[in-house]
């Protein structure tokens, strides 16, 4: 087994300094299916079509406004193997339960928790293919969205999303030989 190296082993954080994550803002998300499968379905002429693992996806992401009231969900994309999204979180969340301050993480991993049960409970139910060790990556990017300005060109990239897909980094397609 290795020996952890702090300067070999550390993981470069992207939030922003400073920023307070469980207070109102506006946050563009990417999450990645680990290993770049594509499970979520196709694009075909110039249209995404989800097959019923990425509907279930769009559906956890629909349940987080339920989940999180003060959650509003904006422009959102599932793609074969990932998918983007804004969220706006309209005031700082306590978690009545437990009365403690919900942050964007926390509504990420939720995110990303429950789609992963739903998943393990169709692999049983519907026979849905086995996913490499986790659904998803062990992280995401995440931008503040600090003005209008960065809102209107996120919103613009995600609607043009499908459009970039043959270009994509994402697409592992553009990687097979």
């Amino acid at each position: 087994m290795p020996i952890f190296d702090p300067d070999r082993h550390h993981r470069q954080s992207i939030r922003l300094d400073g920023h307070d994550y469980s207070q109102g803002g506006v946050y563009f998300v990417t999450q990645c299916v680990h290993g770049r499968q594509c499970l979520f379905g196709d694009i075909r002429e110039g249209m995404m079509h989800l097959n019923a693992i990425g509907m279930m996806v769009e559906q956890e992401w629909f349940n987080l406004s339920t989940r999180f009231p003060t959650v509003h969900l904006d422009t959102y994309i599932v793609m074969p193997n990932h998918m983007h999204g804004i969220l706006i979180i309209k005031q700082p969340m306590v978690q009545e339960s437990i009365t403690k301050h919900v942050s964007f993480g926390m509504i990420i991993g939720a995110f990303k928790s429950l789609s992963t049960l739903h998943y393990m409970k169709e692999m049983e139910q519907q026979g849905w293919p086995p996913f490499e060790r986790k659904l998803w990556q062990r992280n995401y990017y995440e931008r503040v969205l600090r003005n209008d300005q960065e809102l209107f060109h996120v919103r613009h990239y995600i609607d043009n999303n499908l459009i970039n897909w043959t270009t994509d980094p994402d697409n592992p397609f553009l990687h097979k030989n």
